[in-house]
């Protein structure tokens, strides 16, 4: 009995941590997708778009061959957020009640970018399956089209 209590102490912050780590690789992996969209459509003149489908946890984008191109999100984390939690995290002043707050099309939530380097603002918000931590990128209005990682502490935003 001992041995097993021990076994689980050691092993509960170290689920914990790799939630964490599962949740902020979700959120930079995301950030570098939209680096490279807005990258090639500066250099391709031509506008990408990139569609998220929060239901099957997956986001997808056309490549230049025209391929449709579907990433899933770890199956250890999804889009959502945390009851009560407030956003968006540049400026926490209601209570977040959907997972992303891009433009909802036909085809799903989508981020438009255009040939001069901007694109859409709005913000996708990841959460593990446990729904005790959340991270968030949001793209936030301004005349310069950037991108801010985020992850929620428990009582504040903290900035990646």
């Amino acid at each position: 009995m001992v041995l097993v209590c021990t076994i689980v102490m050691v092993s509960l912050p170290r689920v914990s941590w790799y939630r964490y780590f599962l949740l902020r690789s979700e959120i930079n992996n995301l950030h570098a997708l939209f680096v490279c969209l807005q990258q090639r459509a500066i250099v391709s003149h031509a506008m990408y778009e990139l569609f998220f489908d929060v239901d099957h946890n997956t986001y997808h984008y056309l490549a230049p061959s025209g391929k449709k191109m579907v990433c899933a999100l770890n199956k250890y984390v999804q889009f959502g957020w945390v009851t009560g939690v407030k956003g968006p995290p540049g400026d926490p002043e209601k209570v977040i009640d959907r997972s992303i707050t891009f433009p909802l099309t036909k085809q799903g939530h989508c981020v438009q970018f255009f040939p001069d380097g901007k694109f859409s603002t709005g913000t996708i918000y990841i959460v593990d399956k446990e729904k005790t931590r959340v991270g968030a990128l949001t793209c936030p209005i301004s005349q310069v089209s950037y991108m801010r990682r985020y992850v929620y502490d428990g009582c504040t935003w903290k900035l990646l």
